[in-house]
């Protein structure tokens, strides 16, 4: 749940602007058919809402919930971007 002092970070960036073709009912596709995405969040709920949004869209994800997780999952899976919530 969003509270005080809660960031909520978008990935528009990662999505492709050129391709008008509609991947899994969403207007833009990803720049690669499986870029990584990490995301970093000490709540479960928040994860996996994001995670979720991000499969559906057709990008991999992996999930870390503290910090010393986010820095052992960069360094073994070298996502290819990272959303901090």
């Amino acid at each position: 749940m969003l509270g005080r002092g809660d960031d909520l970070v978008t990935l528009a960036g990662l999505l492709s602007s050129t391709n008008p073709s509609h991947s899994r009912g969403y207007p833009n596709t990803p720049m690669s058919d499986k870029s990584l995405i990490l995301i970093a969040d000490d709540e479960e709920d928040v994860r996996e809402l994001v995670g979720m949004n991000l499969r559906r869209a057709g990008y991999d994800t992996v999930e870390a919930a503290d910090g010393l997780q986010t820095l052992a999952q960069v360094r073994r899976r070298k996502p290819d971007a990272s959303c901090w919530t």
